[in-house]
């Protein structure tokens, strides 16, 4: 019969101290904006497959048009908010690419805003976050709901109306 003997150290198994989660007005709005996001996505998902307008589709389309104004008014108080944490500026900054995304009227204000979003990931993958710290998922939720908007508006895209050496701008 074996002898159970332990080969780890006891101070080695201890549990890890988290990272004290802090809480700021930045991170709650940052939280509203996802949710904020995920809304209109699907609102607009919803729209995407409508090809004549029917009386039927009115809920619909009031739906989006009230998700559209959540989005902007949240991105508005993300965009006038003031960093209480060192965290805070990376969100404000990824605040600032969401707001050049739905606020986008040419191909290239989005495309300024995905170079934004862009840099900010970057930024989150150089930058040191304690254990437990959302902030990497908070982006990255960010990101992909933002990219997902960005290839609905594209499902619509006429290639015909492409101008000559536009292919590929979007993303």
């Amino acid at each position: 019969m074996a002898v159970f003997t332990p080969t780890t150290p006891h101070g080695a198994t201890e549990v890890l101290p988290l990272a004290a989660l802090y809480a700021s007005p930045v991170l709650a709005l940052f939280e509203q904006l996802n949710d904020a996001l995920a809304h209109y996505v699907a609102a607009e998902r919803d729209l995407r497959e409508v090809d004549c307008w029917d009386p039927a589709f009115r809920p619909w389309l009031t739906d989006s048009e009230e998700a559209h104004a959540d989005l902007m008014q949240v991105l508005a108080e993300l965009r006038d908010a003031d960093a209480y944490h060192p965290d805070d500026a990376l969100l404000l900054q990824m605040g600032e690419a969401a707001w050049a995304v739905p606020s986008a009227e040419t191909g290239a204000e989005c495309r300024r805003g995905v170079l934004q979003l862009q840099h900010g990931l970057r930024l989150c993958g150089l930058t040191r976050h304690g254990f437990g710290s959302r902030i990497p998922g908070l982006i990255g939720q960010a990101d992909r709901h933002l990219h997902a908007l960005i290839l609905l508006d594209l499902q619509g895209w006429d290639a015909a109306c492409e101008p000559a050496g536009a292919r590929g701008l979007w993303i």
